[in-house]
């Protein structure tokens, strides 16, 4: 079973019209489908512009798992296949699948070991492929995947130039390799290469700890193991708390994600930046590739006079240029390239 993650960089961005492009096109050629989602989508209007949007269609046949509460807030008719220890304010997620299509409304599990469980479900169904709703500001579980499809355009930012300097830092966050195995445990580790001392206040990297890190550094320090999230902040506070005394350490990660979730992907970058220019690296164990970016010239604009949104766009061709100029994976405008040209992107480099 294959899983790919969605993950929109802001509302209005394409995600939801990317997944039912995606869902219809792996449908078509008979691929066994599974859905959830580490949020809430599917809604008939935004809830802050009052626009309409996209809703998630769902065929005869595919797998999903959604809260409880979901499966009479859509049109189309779910039969329930096992309930899941996983709870949300809608309910407990269960799994189950289509038997009439129609609209669902997603709403998934939003922590990392949720997701885990929820895949393993859909996994013991025949999934062979699996699509994972979710956004930038909740990508923590999409660890849990096999690659992620970015979703990003002009509801982000209108400014082309800026909105295609975030990809390509995200593309270059998420295309570092993977290098470092060897390290686990629920605590942060400071080590010497032979012997280790373990902190005592956790895996997560925070303010409180920089000083009882930076007191535990010495020449012989090689690593330093943070097997949970790294306030982007924090880290840069302790890289120039550290400065020199870098020199020739590798700070390990699970992955990146635990950097990203830490703060914006251009912050995170420099702090990267920051500590390799002093002579570190940062080494992760586990890699979560960027697979495409999709690109949406639309955008809501705020009317003052009327206090309302409207629809509004920038020029699709301009956008796309850009962002393919500062990516290395395929950029794809759905509505004008259309499904098939995303899903073979996504077949060459996963499936």
């Amino acid at each position: 079973m294959k899983v790919v993650g969605i993950a929109g960089t802001a509302k209005n961005t394409g995600k939801t019209t990317a997944l039912t492009a995606l869902l219809a096109e792996a449908e078509h050629r008979n691929i066994v489908l599974g859905l959830t989602s580490i949020g809430y989508d599917g809604e008939f209007r935004d809830n802050i512009t009052g626009l309409p949007k996209p809703r998630i269609h769902c065929q005869t046949g595919i797998y999903v798992a959604v809260a409880e509460r979901c499966l009479t807030a859509g049109t189309c008719r779910v039969e329930v296949l096992e309930r899941t220890p996983v709870q949300t304010p809608l309910g407990g997620i269960v799994i189950g699948v289509v038997t009439e299509p129609g609209l669902l409304v997603v709403a998934g599990p939003n922590k990392t070991r949720e997701l885990r469980l929820v895949l393993a479900g859909l996994r013991r169904h025949g999934c062979e492929l699996v699509f994972v709703d979710g956004a930038l500001n909740r990508i923590s579980p999409m660890v849990e995947t096999n690659g992620i499809i970015l979703a990003t355009g002009a509801a982000r930012s209108p400014h082309l130039d800026n909105l295609a300097r975030e990809a390509g830092v995200f593309d270059r966050l998420l295309s570092r390799q993977a290098e470092q195995a060897g390290w686990q445990g629920d605590k942060i580790i400071i080590s010497d290469g032979s012997n280790c001392m373990r902190l005592s206040t956790g895996s997560l990297l925070s303010a409180g700890q920089i000083d009882e890190i930076a007191a535990a550094f010495s020449p012989a320090t090689k690593y330093v193991y943070i097997p949970g999230a790294a306030d982007n902040a924090v880290l840069r506070r302790l890289v120039q708390t550290l400065d020199k005394a870098l020199k020739g350490v590798d700070f390990v990660f699970p992955n990146v994600i635990n950097l990203i979730v830490g703060g914006e992907p251009p912050a995170v970058q420099a702090t990267i930046e920051a500590i390799e220019s002093r002579g570190g690296r940062i080494l992760f164990q586990h890699r979560v590739p960027l697979l495409a970016v999709t690109v949406n010239p639309f955008y809501p604009a705020y009317r003052r006079e009327s206090n309302r949104y409207r629809p509004a766009a920038v020029d699709p061709d301009e956008l796309h240029a850009k962002v393919s100029g500062a990516v290395s994976v395929p950029v794809v405008d759905v509505k004008r390239e259309g499904a098939g040209t995303l899903f073979a992107a996504l077949s060459r480099r996963l499936l």
